[in-house]
């Protein structure tokens, strides 16, 4: 799996000149504590809560705090994510294998990783965090659950239920919502074994299951913070 195939659409980001306040209500409203800053197109760094706490903290000078108060609420509010920044040389190109990037994620203290179009370039393309590894778990959870639970569906309904999942998940990330006869004829499976694979997936969080009175039941997209 590349980490192209985990990039998440649309995803924060904020120019250099977005200023403290703006960024603050983005990461409350979003429920997010960092994102990648972009200055002319181009990926220049990161900003996170810590870095703007920061701006909270008295300075130290000579490992001694130094008795003064916060920066004025009026030097805040003229502050932009370019005075905050966290420069970080670690980014990530779509063509990446993903095992081979894990240990890049591991133990990092912001949970966001930059997608650039190459390192030339250094053009953002997306990101990648914590919580997108978690919905890969997720989705290998749900085709174990999902192939134990087709014993009596088709066989060629129980092979590669992986590549299933990931299938339907693509189709409605794209689309919205699709109907579950639909994906039987898209994917080349039963209509039960399509309705049975949406339920798995709507109780582990990656989908949401709705029902019409005569065309059965439609999965519909979740939308993803960040």
């Amino acid at each position: 799996m590349k980490v192209r195939d985990l990039l998440r659409e649309p995803y924060t980001y904020f120019d250099a000149d977005d200023t403290l306040e703006t960024i603050a209500k983005t990461f409350n409203a979003r429920h997010i504590a960092s994102a990648p800053v972009v200055e002319g197109g181009k990926y220049v760094g990161m900003v996170s809560d810590g870095s703007m706490v920061k701006m909270l903290v008295p300075p130290k000078f000579l490992g001694i705090w130094v008795l003064s108060e916060p920066a004025p609420i009026a030097l805040l509010k003229r502050m932009t994510a370019k005075e905050l920044l966290e420069r970080d040389s670690t980014v990530l190109v779509p063509d990446d294998d993903l095992l081979e990037v894990l240990p890049r994620i591991v133990g990092r203290k912001i949970d966001c990783l930059p997608v650039v179009e190459s390192k030339r370039t250094m053009r953002l393309v997306g990101i990648l965090r914590g919580s997108d590894m978690v919905r890969l778990f997720l989705e290998y959870f749900a085709a174990y659950k999902a192939k134990a639970s087709l014993e009596k569906a088709p066989a060629r309904d129980r092979l590669e239920m992986e590549t299933l999942v990931g299938r339907v998940l693509a189709i409605v990330d794209d689309e919205g919502m699709a109907s579950a006869s639909s994906l039987a004829i898209r994917l080349g499976i039963t209509q039960g074994t399509a309705e049975r694979l949406g339920l798995e997936l709507e109780k582990h969080g990656l989908l949401r299951v709705r029902y019409k009175l005569f065309t059965g039941p439609e999965f519909v997209k979740i939308e993803r913070t960040g």
